[in-house]
């Protein structure tokens, strides 16, 4: 309503009803309208009725009590404490028609900016790219190390902005265009990567955004007439760029100099230990020999001896402490690399069950698993590093490094892609060129996409396949993948173990470099799957010392899959251990373990 002060009501030949109120003017409330106020016991009553106030050439604000009528020809006649007012019906028509928005400029802080002007003068009629250059706003603040590839037509809006950390205090300005009743144009905005809703609606043609942090943003902006129809949003990409020392490389690199100098440490250590026994064991083989020819001296070598005695004993001490100070360093490691594992509150939220069994061979472990949820998918992968301890624990952590990259900041959902950018930059920070004699470090890895919506998974491997565990038979179209002869089982099973092969190629220069295939398969409530690593099925043991081996290790996992998943765990977990008995882990073990 105009106004909540209601002095007079009428319902006209056509079933509609006016309002006249003091202090307000005339409302209008059309019989659909309120047909929808009947219906529903929520509505929004923002556009319910329609008003009429100076602007409509209503010139009286004020209504008499119960002056309002309708005559033979349906004119509405309204009494006010200054004139009788006369609406004719038949030309009120509904706007059905949006306003066009349009953003018209991008203030840093609360200052416009001539983006036009920045431009590069020698490059405005092909690229308009931006100048490196600096300059200072009129509040004294600096900005600098912008860019943006063109400037649009009419309103000079710059094209995949880009500003530095420390420039994100922005202001949106904007407006709606229309013809009618033009002072009732509404807006809603909001800040995709920021906002979660869309703002409150609103008169004000600009939007303020302050300590914007780094990131990837859209930002959304709508308008609405006076009769409530919105307009399509218009949409303004642009990027927050983090400072160096929030960047990926850097942190990566910061851990990997760390763990490096805590190798190089132990190793000199070592060597000078080594030495130094050497010397010593040099030393009492003279003193014995001299001990040997002269006799008459016995007494002054014995001294001698003894003194060599005690420092022998320092020399324990020293070697002691210099064992405790590298473990206490291997310990910090191994703290460092379960610090950027993932949470497994992830999956508990997304998935019905899983679990992780996780069993490096030293403390630190070439082998990783780790998840993300992006945009209503579900991303898991289990890897298998180049080598084992340090040197494992670096490349993966490097590998941790780039999926989070790919997944999280840069939205990337399809495992095939995930594999191939992967592969990409384990190349590129490798420096691999694929010539004699150079390194060939890299990792094996399956990783699966789970799409919430649809019940979809995606499957791409490298080396590592995948194993589907189901209670009805899947309809295979694909020759990679395979069904599981369990005619051998100890008992009889109706559930059926698929196995989806991967690709032939690891995540690093190779002489075969494919695409990664991408396998969808459609799942169902109860459906299981399994990632895993070479390092369970190549241990060795058992009586006769040999590797326990693929179809064994499917076995075991259709014997048990009727049981949950932790229970699952437990069993895989004794069986290793039974097998291995005495004898050595000969590499990183992780099997990861989800049901739908």
């Amino acid at each position: 309503l105009a106004n909540d002060n209601v002095v007079s009501i009428l319902e006209d030949k056509s079933g509609n009803l006016w309002f006249g109120t003091y202090g307000g003017g005339l409302s209008f409330l059309d019989k659909r309208n309120l047909q929808e106020i009947n219906k529903k016991s929520k509505y929004n009553n923002t556009h319910l009725f329609k008003n009429f106030t100076y602007e409509d050439g209503f010139t009286s604000m004020e209504c008499n009590v119960g002056a309002i009528c309708q005559d033979k020809k349906g004119i509405i006649w309204v009494g006010t404490e200054q004139a009788a007012m006369a609406v004719h019906t038949e030309g009120i028509l509904p706007d059905t028609i949006a306003p066009n928005i349009q953003l018209t400029s991008i203030s840093l802080y609360n200052e416009n900016i001539e983006w036009l002007n920045l431009a590069d003068d020698k490059k405005k009629e092909s690229a308009n790219i931006a100048k490196d250059t600096s300059f200072i706003l009129g509040n004294g603040m600096q900005v600098s190390d912008f860019k943006f590839t063109n400037i649009t037509k009419w309103y000079s809006l710059p094209e995949n902005l880009s500003l530095a950390y420390n420039n994100n205090y922005l202001t949106f300005n904007y407006i709606g265009i229309h013809l009618v009743q033009t002072h009732k144009i509404k807006y809603q905005y909001k800040l995709e990567g920021l906002d979660d809703n869309w703002s409150a609606i609103t008169g004000r043609t600009e939007a303020t955004y302050g300590n914007i942090p780094p990131g990837k943003y859209t930002f959304l902006v709508k308008t609405m007439n006076s009769e409530g129809y919105w307009s399509q949003p218009y949409s303004y990409q642009f990027t927050i760029r983090p400072p160096w020392w929030q960047t990926w490389w850097f942190r990566t690199l910061a851990i990997a100099f760390i763990i490096l100098l805590l190798w190089a440490i132990y190793k000199k250590r070592v060597a000078s230990l080594k030495q130094r026994q050497k010397e010593l064991e040099q030393t009492v083989a003279e003193r014995t020999r001299e001990i040997q020819e002269a006799n008459e001296e016995l007494n002054q070598q014995n001294e001698e001896i003894i003194a060599q005695r005690d420092e022998i004993e320092k020399q324990k001490e020293i070697v002691e402490e210099i064992h405790k100070e590298v473990s206490e360093s291997i310990n910090y490691a191994t703290r460092l690399q379960q610090a950027i594992l993932p949470e497994e509150k992830v999956l508990a939220k997304y998935l019905s069950e899983h679990f992780v069994l996780f069993k490096p061979k030293d403390k630190v472990s070439g082998d990783f698993y780790w998840w993300a949820h992006v945009e209503n998918h579900t991303i898991i992968t289990a890897s298998d590093c180049t080598g084992h301890g340090v040197p494992g624990a670096f490349m993966s952590m490097l590998g941790t490094s780039f999926l989070r990259e790919i997944v999280q900041k840069e939205y990337v959902t399809h495992t095939g892609v995930i594999l191939r950018k992967l592969r990409k930059e384990i190349i590129k920070a490798l420096k691999q060129t694929g010539e004699a004699g150079t390194q060939k470090d890299g990792m094996d890895m399956a990783i699966i996409s789970i799409n919430h919506e649809t019940n979809v998974v995606q499957f791409s491997g490298a080396n590592n396949p995948l194993y589907l565990i189901k209670n009805e038979e899947l309809k295979i179209e694909n020759e990679k993948i395979v069904l599981f002869d369990n005619s051998k089982l100890n008992s009889q099973h109706s559930k059926l173990l698929y196995e989806v092969k991967p690709d032939k190629m690891p995540i690093a220069i190779y002489e075969k470099m494919d695409n990664f295939m991408t396998h969808e398969i459609q799942l169902e409530k109860g459906d299981m799957l399994y990632m895993f690593s070479d390092g369970y099925a190549d241990q060795f043991g058992g009586p006769k010392g040999k590797k326990f081996k693929y179809k064994p290790f499917k076995r075991l996992l259709l014997e048990n899959a009727d049981k949950p998943m932790q229970e699952q765990k437990e069993i895989l977990n004794k069986a290793f251990e039974d097998w291995k008995g005495n004898y050595e882990q000969v590499d990183d073990v992780v099997v990861v373990g989800i049901k739908i």
